[in-house]
């Protein structure tokens, strides 16, 4: 995904450091997983205005992390009641309840956004 959206968005520069998780989670944990980066992706080109975004996924043998983090114009969570709620992070919400995980979202006016997930194996 990070390959295609190099070629295809030139705008953003999109970086990874990704340990294994093959074999980790069933097919459709994996779909979500892979949902989840999508939607995170999509919002960071759609609405972020950000030059640069990674994402970091972990392993340590008894939890997978999963962080997402772009430069973009970023939001004030208190502020903006309504952008915690909309369908792209509440998608991402409810894939990570139905993976048994945790999200946190921190973002600050002009400073980006960062999207942390956690599940435990």
């Amino acid at each position: 995904m990070v390959e295609e959206l190099n070629e295809s968005i030139k705008t953003t520069i999109f970086t990874e450091n990704i340990a294994s998780i093959d074999g980790l989670f069933s097919k459709e944990q994996e779909i979500n997983i892979y949902r989840i980066v999508q939607e995170s992706f999509n919002n960071i080109i759609k609405h972020a205005n950000a030059s640069a975004a990674r994402i970091i996924v972990e392993n340590n043998g008894y939890a997978v992390k999963i962080v997402i983090v772009d430069n973009g114009k970023g939001f004030d969570l208190e502020k903006n009641k309504n952008i915690i709620n909309s369908l792209g992070l509440k998608s991402i919400r409810e894939r990570v309840k139905y993976l048994k995980g945790k999200v946190n979202f921190e973002s600050k006016s002009g400073n980006g956004t960062k999207i942390s997930i956690k599940v435990i194996l």
